[in-house]
């Protein structure tokens, strides 16, 4: 589930229920043009998902695009023992997934790419739990400005949706998962597994 922020120049807040359909949509705009906070959920995958959604609601686009604020998407991802994880080699099957700026980048000199240990290593490790010592939440989000707004006005494709994104310097999930697979913190197995990625 996504959470939604609608924006309002009260501090009084009210919770709105998931957003499911154009009812529910309503009352979440309705509520916020008469002066509350409103914080609800989307069941979608990601944050450009949840644009996608939202746009696709039968609802005027100029005061949904006008009333909302923010869009946080975030999963929980394994974090890597450092003390019985291993050195990990991009597999086949990985290098499918990924694209070639990606293989060079997890490839390169700097990357420090890292998997859970075995079980023998676990055994001897205090500092862990089968290879992993917590879960960290990894995010995403969206805050609108005035120029997103527009740019989202007319466009509501896939694609179309998340190159202007990208030109307002949004990072994905997937974007810092490979960042602290790179690190070795978290499994490049666990990035694939948890966040996927979007063709």
């Amino acid at each position: 589930f996504r959470r939604v922020l609608f924006r309002s120049s009260s501090e009084v807040l009210r919770n709105c229920n998931e957003i499911r359909d154009k009812e529910d949509a309503n009352v979440a705009l309705e509520a916020s043009t008469t002066g509350h906070r409103v914080f609800s959920t989307i069941h979608a995958a990601n944050c450009v998902k949840t644009i996608m959604r939202l746009l696709g609601l039968e609802v005027s686009r100029i005061l949904l695009l006008s009333e909302i604020r923010m869009i946080i998407s975030q999963r929980l991802v394994s974090v890597l023992c450092p003390y019985c994880s291993r050195p990990h080699t991009l597999t086949e099957r990985e290098k499918s997934i990924l694209t070639s700026d990606e293989i060079s980048y997890l490839s390169g000199p700097n990357s420090r790419l890292r998997e859970r240990g075995r079980p023998e290593d676990w055994k001897s490790c205090d500092h862990c739990s089968q290879g992993v010592t917590d879960r960290m939440a990894l995010a995403e989000y969206v805050i609108f400005d005035n120029t997103l707004r527009d740019a989202l006005l007319t466009e509501q494709g896939f694609t179309t949706v998340a190159k202007i994104l990208s030109d307002h310097n949004f990072a994905s999930m997937w974007e810092k998962g490979l960042i602290l697979a790179s690190q070795g913190k978290v499994a490049l197995d666990e990035i694939i597994r948890v966040i996927g990625k979007e063709d």
